[in-house]
């Protein structure tokens, strides 16, 4: 999917949200929601490259796959958790959308113990 499409397709979403918005807000809000879900799905088109290029990568360095799964997982988790706060952010909720990049921020630290995990070991084992 090129950019310029995304971008087209992203500005004629909020120029009609904003037309919208006055008159029939719930129906702007939902045309947000729409928009947001589709640019989320057209995206989705980059995750195969990107897992194939550090795929590549992990076997190149000899990580384990565990770290693969670990990064597509992360970085899932903060694109679905930024979608979700901007809309939190366009429908009012600012509160509600600090607490999604909260959660988002603790489970991506969690999911990534297992690297500091394998390189606090790397290290240890160089020292000794």
């Amino acid at each position: 999917m090129d950019v310029l499409k995304l971008v087209l397709l992203g500005a004629a979403a909020a120029l009609m949200a904003v037309l919208l918005k006055n008159q029939r807000p719930e129906l702007a809000l939902l045309l947000s929601l729409a928009a947001c879900a589709l640019l989320l799905l057209l995206t989705l088109g980059y995750a195969g490259d990107v897992v194939s290029y550090v795929d590549g990568l992990c076997e190149r360095l000899a990580l384990p796959g565990e770290y693969l799964a670990i990064a597509v997982k992360t970085a899932g988790v903060a694109i679905v958790a930024d979608a979700g706060a901007a809309l939190c952010r366009d429908a009012g909720e600012s509160a509600v959308a600090s607490k999604i990049e909260l959660g988002a921020k603790a489970a991506m630290i969690v999911m990534a113990l297992p690297v500091f995990d394998g390189i606090l070991g790397a290290v240890g084992s160089l020292l000794l």
